[in-house]
């Protein structure tokens, strides 16, 4: 499949937290982010949850968790079901996760306005090395959770 039409359904910010008072100024600061995806087969929406950490000698001062949920279009959504089993392109997997990083990059500039971390941003980072596979989803059994 070359496109997916879908759009953005919901944004949500699930978590931000930011201890100022752990931020010590001329000390190496470290970023750590993990992207984790989720389906409703129900309303044909994935989820793409970005999660990024600031740590300083391995304390973290700022923590972020977001949710970005995209609804795809309910043909090009079924027609990624291969026996019994969804299956999220790579391409498409980086896609979500580029769009959470943007938006992830305007919260923490909001967030951090006015404190002693406004200085600091989400650096660049290389999805193709962090999203290096499709992501397979079996279809919920009768009864069972849709997520």
């Amino acid at each position: 499949m070359e496109k997916i039409p879908f759009k953005l359904k919901f944004l949500h910010i699930d978590n931000f937290r930011s201890e100022e008072g752990k931020f010590q100024n001329g000390i190496e600061v470290k970023v750590n982010s993990g992207f984790s995806f989720s389906v409703d087969f129900k309303e044909h929406l994935v989820r793409c949850i970005s999660e990024y950490s600031y740590l300083q000698e391995e304390t973290t001062f700022l923590k972020l968790e977001l949710s970005a949920i995209f609804e795809i279009e309910k043909s090009a959504f079924d027609s990624m079901i291969v026996d019994n089993k969804l299956t999220l392109p790579v391409f498409f997997l980086r896609y979500m996760a580029t769009f959470s990083v943007g938006v992830a990059r305007g919260v923490i500039l909001t967030k951090a306005e006015g404190t002693v971390i406004e200085s600091l941003f989400l650096p660049q980072m290389n999805l193709v090395e962090t999203i290096n596979k499709d992501s397979v989803f079996e279809l919920p059994k009768a009864g069972e959770q849709a997520e």
